[in-house]
């Protein structure tokens, strides 16, 4: 795992979510699924993008765009649904 997802994981992990990462959804990988489970289950799907070239917090239109891809990618979504419902039931 890289260093920038190590760290997501440990702080999502010390907010109380279970944590899987490296998701296979066919032509994607998807990052992390963060699951917290108490009175109402949470769930928090990842994506993590690490830039040290670029110190601009402006995200272009094409950025954007793929990052919406990402989580609306039929493959993403029945491969995180999958995981979900293998660890809450």
């Amino acid at each position: 795992m890289n260093p920038e997802k190590e760290i997501v994981n440990l702080w999502l992990n010390r907010q109380g979510f279970f944590t899987v990462s490296d998701i296979n959804a066919n032509n994607r990988v998807v990052d992390l699924i963060g699951i917290r489970q108490r009175n109402q289950p949470v769930v928090q799907h990842v994506e993590l993008h690490c830039s040290v070239s670029s110190p601009s917090t402006v995200v272009s239109e094409k950025e954007k765009a793929d990052l919406l891809r990402k989580f609306n990618d039929s493959n993403v979504t029945a491969a995180v649904e999958r995981t979900i419902k293998s660890y809450l039931g």
